[in-house]
């Protein structure tokens, strides 16, 4: 009976330790792409207002000496059609990070709500900086409204826990 109560109790460790790493590498993915550039796909970090969400990702490749431009991606959904963004700017205690190039990828309507995705690309050291403080706003202008997004205290943790797993290593 004392086996069978101590593999238990085992079995149930090794699944609970595994669970915790899995909840952490949900944030991030990373591949090594060659010639010493590692590349990040940073998963979807959300941010909302109080009719829709944006959902924002971000692919960076890291690189001892120098860094590129990174992709990020956005999704808007949420009651409001939003399927033209002419600005978006990340906003970080009076900073600005704006995202150029915006490219709308898709817009489609599910049930009674609207998805709009798209993609641009922004300044890589810039956002690295960023990364240390996580309180952002995102504004985004579409024809003559504007929308703001704030970060949920779980986007905050996750800001935190990517900045200080990838973006502090560098």
């Amino acid at each position: 009976m004392k086996k069978i109560f101590t593999l238990c109790f085992f079995i149930i460790l090794f699944i609970n330790s595994c669970a915790l790493n899995n909840s952490r590498n949900r944030l991030f993915q990373s591949f090594y792409m060659g010639e010493g550039i590692t590349q990040y796909f940073i998963k979807e970090l959300t941010f909302n207002n109080d009719n829709n969400s944006l959902l924002l990702d971000i692919t960076v490749q890291m690189k001892k000496e120098d860094s590129n431009n990174a992709i990020v991606n956005f999704t808007l959904q949420g009651k409001e059609n939003i399927n033209q963004v002419d600005t978006a700017i990340i906003v970080q205690q009076g900073k600005n990070l704006i995202l150029t190039n915006i490219v709308p990828l898709f817009n489609e309507k599910i049930k009674n709500n609207f998805k709009s995705r798209y993609t641009s690309n922004i300044n890589a050291n810039d956002l690295f900086i960023f990364f240390q403080d996580p309180l952002w706003s995102i504004h985004i202008t579409a024809g003559k409204k504007k929308y703001v997004y704030s970060t949920p205290k779980k986007t905050i943790k996750s800001i935190q826990y990517i900045h200080s797993n990838v973006f502090e290593i560098y």
